[in-house]
């Protein structure tokens, strides 16, 4: 199994281009990958979701 999770950064709002960091949440994808090194490979990337404050919404 492989952990991964991109650092924290400033994003764009896509409904009101409003750029923040502020969390809202996290989600764990599982992503089945191909074998590597002859073995079965589960990939977990633990995704963010961002929280916009001017239109009160949540993204990724």
């Amino acid at each position: 199994a492989i952990y991964v999770e991109m650092p924290i950064k400033l994003h764009k709002c896509p409904k009101c281009s409003e750029k923040t960091r502020k969390i809202h949440d996290y989600r764990i994808q599982k992503i089945k990958h191909l074998k590597w090194f002859e073995r079965l490979c589960y990939i977990f990337y633990r995704k963010r979701r961002y929280k916009c404050e001017a239109f009160r919404k949540k993204f990724l």
